[in-house]
């Protein structure tokens, strides 16, 4: 079914009202047409997205090749982290620093920090034998299989 923009556009809506000081409320905004044209599964892929509207990185499972895109659709940058190098596990953004930086966790641990413009911006890490990883908001903390917590924060 197409997109049908609500009556209700641009008002304040109460999502609970049981009293005015607790109450939640949402605005409904409309926006133009995104310029997304994703010919492809999302299922697919990894999706880091940014806070706040912010760049959102897609990377299919099983590579290493990484595409950036503005909240609306338009294509930043492409980053290929090369054909020998393994593929990526987890993506997440630095958001605490001055600039959003995309932070990539491949599966044998190397962590690599790349800008919006597809450019490395520090020496890769490298964390032995990454199990569970989480987003910190400046960096990730990650569980390895000999059960140690690495915490990766950006400066």
């Amino acid at each position: 079914m197409p997109y049908q923009p609500t009556e209700k556009l641009g008002e304040w809506v109460l999502l609970n009202s049981t009293s005015m000081q607790s109450a939640t409320s949402v605005r409904l905004c409309d926006y133009p047409e995104f310029e997304w044209d994703l010919p492809m599964n999302l299922r697919e892929y990894l999706v880091a997205p940014c806070e706040f509207g912010g760049p959102v990185a897609l990377v299919q499972r099983g590579t290493n090749y990484i595409v950036m895109f503005t909240s609306f659709g338009s294509q930043l940058s492409e980053v290929n982290l090369g054909e020998g190098s393994e593929k990526v596990k987890y993506m997440c953004w630095n958001t605490q620093a001055e600039q959003d930086h995309l932070v990539v966790l491949l599966y044998d641990g190397t962590t690599h920090f790349i800008n919006v413009k597809g450019e490395s911006i520090a020496t890769p890490v490298k964390i032995e034998n990454p199990h569970i990883v989480t987003t910190t908001g400046n960096g990730m903390a990650v569980v390895t299989e000999a059960r140690k917590v690495v915490l990766l924060e950006c400066q």
